[in-house]
């Protein structure tokens, strides 16, 4: 033989021992089987400032200090006020859905809110104003009272509706 010859049919023999010993040798478990694929990655979470648009929002919005806030496409059902405005701040809500147990929106202090085509359901009352706040409503129907304390205002922009 050939010195390569030979060095090929060592490695062969080698290879050949080492797959019967691997095929004889004691029993392993097979490895474990990959996990499925999920059927979606779910999103990365990110703290949110506001909810996804029509998400559930079952907690008071409140809106304080000099804080201008944007609130669109959200139902906000509360066992409470539904919508709190303190200080200065403004909150401008559009195509929402607001229920409470208490008052729909409130405003405490000199802020706003403006609201459009909308809903606005409280069983105490619809709107509460206390101090010199101004509520904006255009296209919106409330269902409840409406109570103004102090200097505020309630400026109808056309197109609401009333109900108790």
């Amino acid at each position: 033989m050939k010195p390569t010859n030979l060095l090929f049919t060592s490695l062969s023999l080698l290879v050949a021992g080492c797959a019967a010993q691997a095929s004889v040798g004691p029993a392993s478990a097979p490895p474990p089987a990959p996990a499925p694929a999920p059927a979606e990655a779910a999103p990365a979470e990110v703290a949110p400032v506001e909810p996804a648009a029509g998400e559930v929002i079952a907690t008071t919005v409140v809106c304080q200090g000099n804080e201008d806030i944007a609130v669109d496409s959200k139902v906000i059902q509360t066992a409470g006020d539904g919508v709190v405005v303190q200080g200065n701040c403004t909150i401008t809500i559009t195509n929402s859905q607001i229920s409470a147990g208490a008052f729909g929106l409130v405003i405490q202090g000199n802020g706003d809110i403006i609201i459009h085509d909308s809903t606005v359901v409280g069983t105490a009352g619809a709107v509460m104003v206390q101090g010199n706040g101004t509520v904006q409503a255009k296209n919106t129907g409330f269902t409840g009272t409406k109570t103004i304390q102090g200097n505020g205002d309630f400026e109808d922009m056309g197109g609401n509706t009333w109900a108790q």
